[in-house]
């Protein structure tokens, strides 16, 4: 049969065969007429800014954008008024940025076609979520900084949200076996840190499994699948995310597609590639905790360090609060009979005992045998001398070392600022003068002034 003799599909060229075509589409299309209002969204807008379609028809999109795009968004409406005796696609897209319904801005590339010739009165704008080279970059640059995991991670689901089209991704980490402290990506499908009991057994059965890449839709709760399953999802990808090779995995990559079933081949090799940005990004930003919390905290002790104590004195300035400068007694003869190494777990466990006293407080190890404690706000001077008499009364039972029950006490010097108005050096001043004072005159006592107001 020759091309003449072949009849045309009754579809092509018809209205309803090309609706059929953009309300499937993995990536969203809509309708806007001259004045930025929305006439048309098909149901795939959902996956991408969470809005189901219905929820914006009629209304003006100026609100989805931020200033910099609406007048992109107007410029390029212009451009395609001039072109529309020859509709055609608009070959460079726009990089737009638009409003999640969970108020997170998104990068999206805009195609659009001025959209007359379909009896639909309007421009055709096709969104696809931006391209995967800046998230990339983007993503590596906020690992390097080590600042923000939260922001790295959130950049990695939207690179594989843009290498799986119609999905929503979302990693989570800090799994305790319960549940996940922290949750990057659009976690509304499944708030993964307050997980229900069946949701967390099928996610615990998939990072004890082994498998990399698993579909944990049916062991989901009735109630999560239910929630999915209104906005289009069929299907949940969990991948595991290992820290280190030999650990057990306290992270994972879930991502949400509309149609059920495992993953294929070409799709679990973007998955992993995911993951393997993921572990590397905890692994740095775990790297970046540490060093951040050693540059504040005492090493021996894990209190706040001499110099964390002092910034949040400083911080502290203009509220009422009281500085408490102790200096352990009767310490010295612990390393000289039992050793420095005993002498060092004396001190852990003073540093422990002081936690559990002071909870509410700045407690900070300055050095050597001598502590001190921030407390704010301090209301009265009672205040202050109750914390004293309660660390007094935690050295009272004795601190084994080595089978050995040994004994230290502390002396103690308080000040006292109601407005917060002295200078942070002057109160140490004030406290650390009070102390030596009190170790001039005997072990175990607490003196105390209250400044001016």
């Amino acid at each position: 049969m020759s091309g003449e003799d072949r009849a045309p599909s009754p579809l092509v060229g018809s209205r309803e065969f090309y609706k059929a075509i953009v309300d499937s589409a993995a990536n969203p299309y809509v309708v806007i007429d001259d004045e930025l209002v929305l006439r048309y969204a098909s149901p795939s807008i959902e996956i991408l800014l969470g809005w189901a379609p219905d929820d914006w028809i009629g209304q003006n999109i100026a609100e989805l954008l931020s200033p910099e795009s609406l007048q992109l968004a107007v410029a390029g409406l212009d451009e395609i008024g001039v072109a529309s005796s020859d509709p055609q696609w608009v070959g460079s897209p726009l990089r737009l940025f638009l409003t999640a319904s969970d108020g997170n801005s998104i990068p999206v590339d805009v195609y659009a076609l001025e959209a007359e010739r379909t009896g639909v009165g309007g421009t055709l704008v096709q969104l696809v979520r931006a391209g995967a080279s800046q998230t990339m970059s983007d993503a590596v640059d906020t690992i390097l900084e080590g600042r923000d995991l939260d922001k790295a991670l959130s950049l990695l689901t939207s690179l594989v949200e843009h290498d799986i089209s119609g999905t929503a991704a979302i990693l989570a980490s800090g799994w305790d076996g319960n549940r996940f402290a922290q949750v990057a990506g659009r976690d509304r499908l499944l708030f993964l840190s307050a997980l229900d009991p069946l949701d967390s057994a099928a996610i615990a059965d998939v990072l004890a499994s082994g498998h990399r890449v698993a579909d944990v839709f049916e062991g989901f709760s009735p109630g999560a699948r239910a929630a999915a399953q209104r906005r289009g999802f069929h299907a949940c990808w969990c991948a595991p995310v290992f820290s280190e090779p030999d650990d057990d995995p306290t992270a994972a990559l879930f991502i949400w597609r509309a149609e059920p079933g495992p993953p294929g081949v070409i799709f679990r090799d973007a998955i992993l590639r995911a993951v393997s940005l993921a572990r590397l990004a905890l692994r740095w930003m775990g790297h970046q905790q540490v060093l951040t919390w050693s540059a504040s905290h005492d090493q021996l002790t894990g209190l706040t360090n001499r110099t964390e104590f002092q910034n949040r004195l400083d911080s502290s300035a203009g509220r009422s609060r009281a500085v408490l400068f102790c200096d352990l007694d009767d310490f010295k003869p612990v390393n000289d009979d039992l050793g420095h190494r005993a002498g060092d777990r004396v001190l852990h466990a003073v540093a422990a005992r002081m936690r559990r006293v002071c909870s509410d407080c700045v407690v900070a190890r300055i050095g050597g045998d001598e502590f001190a404690i921030l407390l704010c706000p301090a209301e009265t001077p009672e205040d202050a001398l109750g914390l004293a008499a309660n660390l007094q009364r935690m050295l009272e039972d004795p601190i084994s070392v080595d089978s050995t029950n040994t004994r230290v006490g502390v002396t103690i010097g308080v000040a006292f600022d109601p407005t917060g108005c002295t200078d942070s050096d002057r109160l140490m001043d004030h406290a650390d003068r009070l102390l030596r004072q009190g170790k001039s005159q005997g072990k175990n006592r607490v003196l105390s002034v209250s400044l001016p107001a």
